[in-house]
């Protein structure tokens, strides 16, 4: 865990690639800038929890 200067995908990526192994499966919430920020290192599974029914 950290805290980031903002949600930006290059922010989002910076701290994806430094603290996550290449080729995991990244399960997060379905931030716009998530997509960009992982790319085809790793395995995404979004999730929209608003639209899921799920309490959060």
């Amino acid at each position: 865990m950290a805290v980031l200067a903002d949600a930006s995908a290059a922010s989002l990526e910076r701290f994806v690639t430094e603290n996550i192994e290449a080729g995991s499966t990244l399960v997060t919430d379905a931030w716009s800038s998530y997509p960009p920020a992982v790319r085809d290192r790793y395995a995404h599974k979004p999730i929209n929890v608003k639209r899921s029914g799920q309490p959060a």
